[in-house]
C-alpha cells in the first residue's frame, strides 16, 4: 500500500510489523544530527562524536509532526531526499549547515 508506513520491530528473534496509514506529507527535511558516545575500557572513559544526516518526511498533523526515514552521509542524505522529492511531488528542506534552504521548492 502507498499510503502506508510499514514499521518492523524484532524483540527475542520474534519479528512484528504494523502499517499505519501515512498522514499527509508537508515536506520532506534533511538534518545534521551529533551524536556521541561514551567509551568505557579498562577504567579509561572516552567519548566518541560523529554526525549523521537524517531524512523525514513532516507531516501536516500536529499530532504526528514527523518520521524519521533514514539516516546517511550528507551527499547520499541529500540525494535520496530529492529522489523522494520527485517521487512525492514535495519540497525537500536542506538543514544540513546553519542556514536553511529550500530545495526544488515550487
Amino acid at each position: 500500500d502507498n499510503n502506508s508506513i510499514l514499521a518492523k520491530r524484532t524483540v527475542l528473534f520474534i519479528k512484528k510489523e504494523k502499517r499505519t496509514p501515512l498522514p499527509e506529507i508537508q515536506y520532506i527535511a534533511v538534518l545534521k544530527v551529533k551524536t556521541s558516545q561514551n567509551l568505557n575500557v579498562a577504567s579509561i572513559t572516552t567519548s566518541v562524536s560523529d554526525v549523521t544526516f537524517n531524512i523525514n518526511l513532516i507531516f501536516k498533523d500536529p499530532k504526528q509532526r514527523f518520521f524519521k526515514l533514514h539516516s546517511a552521509q550528507k551527499e547520499s542524505a541529500l540525494k535520496l531526499a530529492l529522489e523522494i522529492s520527485e517521487k512525492i511531488h514535495k519540497p525537500v528542506l536542506d538543514n544540513t549547515a546553519g542556514e536553511k534552504r529550500w530545495l526544488n521548492k515550487s
